[in-house]
């Protein structure tokens, strides 16, 4: 059965360089990462939930602990629509340790990042195989064929 995760910090850890790779520099993906990263306070704040926020590059660029309160949410918003960014380059797996190091006790972490890093894949707990999360999604795409399962 499902459990409600309330009152665990919700950390968002977005890439905040500059790179001018194909991803990077693309405007969309801009766009969508700042509203992802800007909508979550903003939720957090009607929930009294603490969020907080990292941005990174290929160093920690900005980071704001996990707090409550609209005072909070607006910090994350400026920082996020007014950081310009330092680095050039990504690196996963220094913002991961940075924030494993800042939180005191577990939390509810998102990931927005363009993924052009190498060595990051020992950071991230991994509770699934490949194999598994394959075998899920195609039973649960098959699931939503028309007809069903008997379709296919």
């Amino acid at each position: 059965p499902w459990k409600p995760y309330r009152r665990r910090p919700l950390s968002r850890i977005s890439r905040g360089s500059g790179t001018s790779s194909t991803t990077g520099s693309c405007p969309r993906w801009k766009l969508v990462s700042k509203q992802a990263t800007c909508g979550t306070p903003l939720s957090a704040v009607m929930n009294n939930d603490r969020v907080g926020l990292l941005l990174f590059s290929d160093r920690v660029e900005r980071h704001l602990a996990p707090r409550t309160g609209r005072r909070q949410a607006l910090a994350i918003v400026a920082a996020v629509l007014g950081h310009p960014p330092r680095g050039r380059r990504t690196s996963i797996r220094l913002a991961l340790q940075a924030l494993g190091s800042a939180l005191r006790r577990r939390a509810i972490v998102f990931l927005l990042s363009d993924f052009l890093d190498a060595g990051f894949d020992d950071v991230i707990a991994k509770p699934y195989t490949i194999e598994q999360i394959e075998d899920t999604l195609e039973r649960w795409l098959l699931e939503r064929r028309p007809g069903g399962l008997a379709a296919a």
